[in-house]
């Protein structure tokens, strides 16, 4: 009877060992795909990202961004911090809370060393005005070619919400390709933000695609980012608090690791249960 006891009593403690080495396993796999889980996927290559006004970082599609290397032009800003941007996830929020302005034009240099087919996009939120026709501006290439013409952030998707704004373009034999006009290109893509009449040029971050335009992610609208208008139609659970307070991806989020602690007191009293068989 003592040898049955302690048979039956070993085999329940193993099974149940096997079931937290099953359940730690899957903990793994969810924390990991979680980190990682896009930057296996990706379906690009980025050749360049800055977080223009803020520091590195890396964002829900596993895109690597510099902190921002200007020092002595333009002005960093973090006056969006605390403004709940639309069309974003909670971890992207933060690139479109900093940006860097200027009071005349604003540069970032950008070094390609290969031919190919390339996407430069550009990234805005307006968290300052409330109306059109407040800030407007123009982007150019290497000092030749108006890109973005009369950009009005607000009068594209309102106040505090994401926008992109993307430009295809071709290197080949040193001459650079876009909107059917070529100049000659020397390995540095200059992206300029030019001094208009209506504020100063911004920007929130850059991102330097070697892919198609198909390729790369993009906004996308949901339907928590219907515009307020619309908003007053929807039941409760759909709608936002203006100025709610973001997640900021500067500041570590422990309470992710709370089941791998809970599985390590569980695991504990058996591994000593098991020593003393």
């Amino acid at each position: 009877l003592t040898l049955y006891i302690t048979s039956k009593t070993k085999t329940t403690a193993f099974l149940m060992l096997k079931v937290y080495l099953i359940c730690l396993s899957f903990l793994f796999i969810n924390l990991e795909f979680n980190e990682f889980s896009f930057t296996d996927s990706l379906n690009f290559e980025v050749v360049y990202a800055v977080n223009c006004g803020g520091g590195a970082l890396i964002d829900s599609s596993g895109i690597h961004y510099l902190a921002d290397p200007l020092v002595d032009e333009g002005i960093a800003s973090d006056f969006g911090i605390g403004i709940h941007i639309d069309r974003v996830r909670e971890m992207d929020q933060i690139i479109y809370q900093t940006e860097r302005y200027s009071t005349t034009n604003l540069i970032y240099y950008i070094p390609i060393t290969e031919d190919g087919s390339y996407v430069l996009v550009t990234k805005y939120s307006e968290v300052y005005f409330n109306e059109p026709n407040s800030k407007v501006f123009d982007v150019r290439l290497n000092g030749h070619t108006i890109v973005i013409k009369d950009l009005d952030i607000f009068a594209k998707v309102g106040k505090a919400t994401a926008h992109e704004e993307y430009v295809e373009f071709e290197v080949r034999n040193n001459q650079l390709y876009t909107n059917d006009e070529s100049f000659v290109f020397n390995g540095i893509l200059s992206v300029e933000f030019l001094k208009g009449w209506l504020d100063n040029p911004k920007i929130n971050a850059i991102i330097l695609f070697k892919a198609s335009i198909d390729d790369i992610p993009k906004l996308e609208e949901s339907v928590l980012d219907i515009k307020e208008d619309h908003v007053s139609s929807l039941p409760n659970m759909f709608k936002r608090t203006p100025g709610r307070k973001s997640i900021d991806p500067y500041t570590s989020d422990e309470s992710r690791y709370l089941p791998f602690f809970v599985i390590m007191a569980i695991f504990i009293p058996v591994l000593i249960f098991l020593c003393r068989l």
